[in-house]
């Protein structure tokens, strides 16, 4: 009776189970380690959103706009209407899923003679509920198509920023951990 291909067979089925535990061992993450972490990626997401909220462009709303009107069509909004003279960019409502519908509201403000900040203010609503956020994220998209190197300063400045707040985390739970 041979057992060599048994042997070889057993010999797999360990060489498998030690690798799927030495997997499982390095994927681990300590408590700490994701505090760490999700003070970092908490803290990237609020320089971010702070470097696009305080964004003014070195171009008149006039100018702007349309880059606001020319993306909200992309994004499949319909009843897209701009007033250069009320400084808005508004679509229609769109249906989100099966019970909410959305749109948008485009707010140009003046920051100077060829200045201009904007907001882009979702509106949602569903049943009896109705609410209104600014979205920073359209925003940001729209900050990569008109100016990248200014996209690239906002994400560089928030990484700097979660990088620090990382590090700093990490030497405050070690300092913990040595008391």
């Amino acid at each position: 009776m041979k057992t060599e291909g048994g042997g070889r067979s057993r010999w797999r089925a360990g060489s498998v189970a030690v690798l799927v535990l030495v997997a499982s061992m390095v994927g681990c993450v300590s408590a700490p380690e994701r505090y760490a972490r999700q003070v970092r990626d908490q803290t990237y997401e609020a320089h971010l959103e702070q470097g696009v909220r305080a964004m003014v462009y070195p171009l008149g709303c006039g100018a702007l706009l349309p880059w606001a009107e020319q993306h909200l069509w992309e994004e499949g909004f319909e009843g897209v209407s701009i007033d250069l003279s009320a400084l808005e960019v508004r679509t229609g409502w769109r249906a989100r899923g099966p019970s909410v519908e959305e749109r948008y509201a485009v707010y140009g403000r003046a920051a100077g003679a060829q200045r201009c900040a904007w907001q882009f203010m979702r509106s949602e609503r569903g049943g009896e509920a109705a609410r209104e956020v600014r979205d920073v994220t359209m925003e940001m998209h729209l900050l990569d198509r008109i100016s990248p190197q200014k996209a690239r300063e906002v994400r560089l400045k928030a990484q700097a920023a979660a990088e620090r707040a990382y590090d700093e985390t990490r030497q405050m739970i070690e300092e913990e951990q040595a008391r």
